[in-house]
């Protein structure tokens, strides 16, 4: 993914753009694939590699599908997160809230 993720940032900033937008769906994780139980691993690993800059990414997760466990490792491992309508500073400010939408 990250090697993929490489590759498509080097070629929107070659094109011009400022940043590579991804938008990520999880809910096929909830399906039984294989590597869904390495979810938050893989979520840990590409949150470091976003920290350089060149993409930006909006993570979704259902939260009456995920379980609460789940939803709070997701919090713990992204730096922003927007739960219901509100913007939540995860990693800054241990949880403190931004901005009601």
């Amino acid at each position: 993914m990250i090697s993929l993720l490489d590759s498509m940032a080097d070629a929107a900033l070659a094109e011009g753009y400022g940043v590579l937008r991804v938008p990520g769906e999880t809910s096929w994780a909830l399906n039984g694939f294989a590597g869904a139980e390495k979810l938050i691993e893989c979520e840990s690993k590409l949150n470091r590699w976003f920290s350089g800059g060149r993409c930006a990414a909006l993570c979704q997760y259902d939260g009456s599908r995920f379980n609460k466990t789940m939803l709070l490792d997701v919090v713990a491992n992204h730096p922003v997160s927007i739960i219901e309508r509100e913007i939540v500073d995860s990693f800054r400010s241990a949880g403190r809230k931004l901005l009601r939408l």
